[in-house]
């Protein structure tokens, strides 16, 4: 709670604090911090800028055959939600979940 009686409560988020991970999901967004401050970013960039069209052809796809926007986003979220971590990257049960998720 910000202690402020004329906004509306804000929720933390749960997600992985590794400070050390070069593209960690933070809540609503990814941050991206894998290079350093004499490298050139335009690569790591553009494979992130890949990769997001290339989720968004297979969204658009599904929407173009006909399924609502909705149920669009919900068959993505199901086809990929296997990836998504929200736990302690350095717990010794980590390893274990990961490779039952492949």
């Amino acid at each position: 709670s910000t202690g402020s009686c004329a906004g509306q409560p804000i929720q933390a988020n749960i997600e992985d604090r590794n400070r050390t991970a070069p593209f960690p999901f933070c809540g609503n967004r990814f941050e991206f911090r894998a290079v350093g401050s004499s490298q050139n970013c335009s690569f790591p960039i553009m494979i992130c800028n890949t990769i997001m069209a290339s989720g968004m052809c297979h969204l658009a796809g599904l929407i173009e055959k006909g399924m609502s926007h909705r149920d669009a986003v919900a068959q993505v979220y199901k086809e990929n939600k296997h990836v998504i971590f929200t736990g302690n990257g350095y717990s010794a049960e980590w390893p274990v979940e990961a490779a039952k998720r492949g």
